[in-house]
């Protein structure tokens, strides 16, 4: 398992790869929304994200 780096401005840094990646993909490929969670999504006992219960975790 690979340790977490914490990065102290990631939506910076991830926007500016979005955008590097987003010049150069095709237009059906680009990245349209990005959101950064601060928490996992919520998920069983198989460690599977309940899929059903997404709706009403995101905002």
């Amino acid at each position: 398992m690979n340790p977490v780096k914490i990065v102290p401005d990631s939506s910076a840094d991830l926007t500016a790869h979005l955008d590097a990646y987003n010049r150069t993909a095709t237009p059906y490929k680009r990245v349209a929304k990005l959101k950064v969670r601060s928490a996992e999504f919520p998920k069983n006992t198989l460690r599977k994200i309940k899929r059903f219960e997404l709706d009403t975790a995101i905002d």
